[in-house]
């Protein structure tokens, strides 16, 4: 329960999947304590607590919507997601050419110039829009994690996602 960050935000992951599946209706969704035990987990700057972490907050909950800055914008899946993943590279999750991603996506696909999972995303799998959301994301979590200020990122409970579920 106190130890590995990585480890405590995988339990908060199995425990929302498991109320997903268990209830009648498949739905579930974190708990105030759960986005808390989230937020510590991702505090401690660990990249699979991170990866973890965004993973959880981009899914599509029920009750549950993830907004963004002043204008309340809804939160887009999977730029939302990437911009965690770019996160956990630079805080040290392996994410060079020789991952097993990195060397799927050049065996499979042929995407082979990029060298990092970040030019992966910019050179193949991001529009220009998803790029773009995908910078403001990564900013402003990474301000989160660096000041525990996560007064940009604003749950709405009563609501449902306004976008599909990334893929």
């Amino acid at each position: 329960a106190g130890g590995e960050p990585a480890a405590r935000a995988l339990v908060v992951e199995q425990d929302l999947w498991a109320a997903r599946r268990s209830s009648g209706t498949r739905t579930a969704s974190p708990s105030d304590a759960q986005l808390e035990a989230l937020k510590d987990a991702v505090s401690t700057r660990d990249p699979e607590a991170i990866r973890v972490a965004g993973r959880v907050l981009a899914n599509g909950w029920s009750d549950f919507a993830l907004r963004t800055g002043a204008d309340d914008l809804p939160v887009e899946p999977r730029p939302f997601v990437n911009a965690w993943l770019v996160l956990a590279c630079e805080y040290g999750a392996p994410c060079g050419a020789d991952t097993p991603r990195m060397q799927q996506a050049c065996a499979l696909q042929g995407h082979c110039d990029a060298q990092s999972f970040p030019d992966y995303l910019a050179y193949y799998a991001s529009t220009p829009y998803d790029s773009t959301l995908l910078m403001q994301y990564r900013g402003l979590v990474r301000t989160a994690i660096e000041t525990g200020d996560w007064s940009q990122l604003h749950v709405v409970r009563g609501q449902a996602p306004t976008t599909n579920r990334p893929t």
